[in-house]
């Protein structure tokens, strides 16, 4: 888990929405393993606070609840540590848009454009510079450098003096109207590439978790 003290200083750096550059806030969310952030457009981020590895997400396919209600089972998943600290970040988002549309704790949240145009930092515009590798770089009119990967969105911070710096790092939540459709993406058996085109059950979400997927469907 990242320690209070590292996450109040990256948060020293986290102030505006990417989307729109309005200012975040603190929310609160049932996932105890990220810290959640809501702006003013109602666009929400989380920030993951653990670090997980590989293997560590395929150590979690296997595991289960001994819940029998469907929502129960994805609750179970996203508040019990010992099932939690082994679940792919993509699932968890998903999971946790289940958890609110079920609970009815928002009504819905904006999907945005995913067009970034403001700096975390200051909410100064930004302009894209050339990407690289799966990197989509920008910089803002402060010379503020970032970057954007899928749906994360960070920054590196080296303040002088310090001998090394760390990575100011927030993620898309997914919406509780889109969580299940992903949900079900996720769930697809993976294929090609890193795996020679032999057929793998799902690598991102939990056995026991796809077995109830159809009775989410109408939540």
């Amino acid at each position: 888990m990242i320690s209070e003290t590292l996450l109040t200083e990256i948060e020293k750096h986290l102030h505006h929405c990417p989307l729109c550059g309005s200012i975040l806030a603190k929310r609160e969310s049932p996932d105890k393993f990220i810290a959640s952030y809501e702006c003013e457009a109602s666009h929400h981020w989380y920030m993951n606070l653990i670090n997980q590895t590989y293997n560590d997400i395929l150590t979690g396919l296997d595991l289960q609840t001994n819940a029998d209600d469907p929502m129960q089972i994805i609750k179970s998943w996203i508040t019990i540590p010992e099932l939690r600290a082994y679940l792919h970040p993509d699932t968890a988002s998903c999971l946790r848009g289940l958890i609110l549309k079920s609970d009815k704790l928002v009504q819905e949240y904006s999907s945005g454009s995913k067009s970034y145009k403001s700096c975390i930092t200051c909410g100064a515009l930004v302009t894209p510079e050339k990407p690289y590798d799966w990197d989509n770089p920008y910089i803002c009119t402060n010379g503020h450098h970032q970057a954007t990967r899928g749906f994360r969105y960070y920054r590196y911070i080296k303040e002088e003096g310090q001998e090394k710096g760390f990575h100011v790092e927030i993620q898309w939540e997914r919406t509780p109207s889109d969580a299940y459709i992903y949900l079900c993406e996720l769930s697809k058996p993976t294929t090609g590439g890193f795996f020679k085109e032999k057929i793998k059950p799902s690598i991102f979400v939990p056995q026991q978790i796809i077995k109830v997927l159809q009775k989410l469907k109408n939540i």
